[in-house]
């Protein structure tokens, strides 16, 4: 049977499919809004690359998004792991300090405070599990990015890096 004899409903499923299909392919610079859910962005493989000052060194990490404020109140909390290059990039409405702690949260992490032209503004390093005492940097933050402890250390991440957020899905809005 050709497509031309298929039901006229059949082609049109058919069209859109490949239309959605072809929608998950992007590679816009997107972020969180309430139509984002964890499978959209799974299946994204949203990520940001932090480049040195002096754009001879780029680090790779797969993020998860967390954009809302029930997002940004879960955090990792509960997690048991996170892959070597895994992180969450929490993403706020307002540029401000920004304070965190580790309730529930069973991993130790670096927290890698962003501003609003996404330069890195400061490092809170190898933050302990399950402290409540709030963890921050002095300097106004639009984004934190956070990743396994002395992660920072480790790749040589400090102030006047800076950041670049790659293929984020469809379903959110542009930054």
């Amino acid at each position: 049977m050709t497509a031309n004899n298929l039901p006229i409903w059949r082609r049109i499923a058919g069209h859109l499919l490949l239309l959605l299909w072809f929608a998950g392919c992007t590679t816009t610079q997107q972020t969180c809004n309430k139509g984002c859910t964890p499978s959209a962005l799974k299946e994204a493989r949203p990520r940001v690359v932090l480049i040195s000052p002096d754009g001879k060194k780029k680090v790779t990490v797969n993020i998860e998004l967390a954009c809302t404020d029930e997002d940004r109140q879960q955090g990792l909390m509960y997690r048991k792991k996170l892959g070597e290059f895994d992180g969450m990039l929490f993403v706020f409405p307002v540029e401000s300090e920004q304070s965190f702690w580790m309730k529930n949260t069973y991993i130790p992490l670096d927290m890698i405070h962003i501003n609003k032209k996404k330069e890195v503004v400061g490092v809170v390093e190898n933050a302990t599990p399950h402290d409540l005492s709030p963890r921050k940097v002095s300097a106004p933050a639009l984004y934190v990015l956070e990743v396994n402890a002395f992660f920072a250390r480790k790749h040589g991440i400090y102030n006047y890096w800076r950041m670049q957020i790659l293929d984020l899905p469809k379903q959110c809005t542009s930054l």
